[in-house]
């Protein structure tokens, strides 16, 4: 299960592909993507470098021992992969989906064999068979070229500053490493060092520099002559920008309550596509032939998360939803200011697009563009304040509890105890 981005709701997602939701695409002032990348022989090691090769190689060593990937054809593949600043979005969607296939069809059966046979005692362990990790289908170089894939998407999206000689070293020292024991004898540094170093770049390092990206590009966006400052209802600054494309009908959203439908995309700062309604349903979609080929799962349970997707795709052609439903409070003002058929493009800065919490889909610290159609509006009606039968408090000098009766006078028999007053709960608009 993945929460959506940008909406508090959740849906079972496998992959992430998809294009932009209209076929003319309009200017998001989007930034360059930069390599840090270099390649210097003659440098002197840094730990960052050597740690990022380490990762990789040990992957290849320990995590993937039994694939029989040859490291020597993966670092002239990667360095060639990484040629590309950026990831080829095509390719990496077809990896995915191979990668997946591959898992359920191969993998999965293979390695439940394993432990099996792992717990079986015998005097002939020859005796004992797994099933094949490859075949016509699913090759040994297919499965190479899928991890050179994601190892170069890897290192693009942490933005890596990293010297590519040392972390191919990395990877090369690694081939000696056959059990996590050896890690610190085989390898430049010990297995703690190297933990801590990535650690570091990733909680230090890249969120610092995104975020010195993000307000810089952030910063020239409120330059630009068709941008506004996006305020909210009492007027103030929210620190977002925006743009209305078409300003729509009259039938504007005006309470947090009102039913919308919509058609979005949001977009890192660079331009990568992060959600859109056609992302939405091409994921539904993949998930659904997945469930259906997939004969590790019992019939019942299968039909169940069919017919959970079914009823998703039956609505995905537009999202609807409450106004409140969006997690971003500015995007909720910024869809007030249009009617229904209208367009709005919003720009919001690192720490309101979510900071440190965007965790895998978008680097940490980036700022993003998120742009809007509003299909319908259905404003819900306001229900006013209830302004009879409410019970009030009385005055406070009106109670004088355990006040005894005048002496010689008797408390009258008629006469009521106070009770506690009413509340009636009042739906906040």
């Amino acid at each position: 299960m993945k929460k959506i981005l940008f909406f508090a709701t959740v849906a079972a997602l496998l992959v992430s592909c998809g294009a932009a939701t209209t076929s003319k695409t309009p200017d998001y002032y989007f930034d360059e993507e930069v390599s840090r990348l270099y390649n210097d022989p003659n440098a002197e090691m840094d730990t960052l470098s050597y740690a990022t090769g380490m990762n990789m190689g040990l992957v290849i060593s320990l995590q993937n021992a039994d694939f029989g990937v040859d490291t020597e054809s993966v670092i002239a593949l990667v360095d060639d992969e990484l040629k590309s600043v950026v990831t080829d979005k095509e390719k990496f969607d077809e990896i995915n989906e191979y990668m997946t296939k591959y898992s359920t069809e191969l993998v999965r059966p293979y390695m439940m064999a394993k432990r099996i046979n792992e717990r079986v005692e015998t005097d002939r362990p020859d005796t004992l068979s797994l099933p094949e990790l490859y075949n016509e289908t699913y090759t040994r170089e297919g499965f190479t070229e899928a991890l050179v894939v994601v190892f170069a998407d890897n290192i693009r999206k942490q933005r890596l500053n990293v010297n590519l000689h040392w972390v191919y070293q990395a990877m090369r020292d690694a081939i000696a490493v056959k059990d996590k024991s050896e890690i610190d004898s085989l390898m430049a540094i010990p297995e703690r060092r190297f933990m801590t170093v990535l650690a570091d770049y990733m909680h230090q390092e890249l969120p610092a520099y995104n975020l010195e990206l993000s307000e810089k590009w952030f910063a020239n966006i409120a330059t630009k002559s068709n941008v506004e400052a996006l305020n909210n209802a009492k007027g103030e600054a929210t620190g977002a920008y925006y743009r209305i494309n078409r300003a729509g009908g009259e039938t504007k959203p005006t309470t947090d309550n009102d039913t919308i439908a919509i058609k979005y995309a949001v977009y890192s700062r660079t331009g990568t596509l992060l959600e859109s309604n056609e992302m939405f349903v091409q994921q539904l979609t993949k998930q659904r032939e997945a469930l259906v080929e997939n004969q590790m799962i019992g019939e019942t349970m299968r039909q169940t998360y069919l017919d959970q997707i079914d009823a998703e795709l039956a609505n995905s052609d537009v999202r609807r939803m409450t106004l409140k439903t969006f997690m971003q409070k500015d995007v909720q003002e910024a869809l007030k200011l249009i009617g229904n058929g209208g367009s709005i493009t919003i720009w919001m800065d690192a720490q309101k697009a979510l900071g440190f919490r965007a965790r895998q889909l978008l680097p940490v610290n980036e700022a993003v563009v998120v742009d809007v159609e509003l299909i319908e509006v259905k404003n819900m009606p306001i229900v006013p304040l209830p302004t009879s039968n409410v019970v009030r408090l009385p005055a406070k000098d009106a109670i004088k509890e355990g006040a005894a009766p005048a002496a010689g006078k008797v408390a009258p028999q008629t006469a009521k105890k106070i009770s506690k007053p009413t509340i009636i709960p009042v739906e906040k608009q």
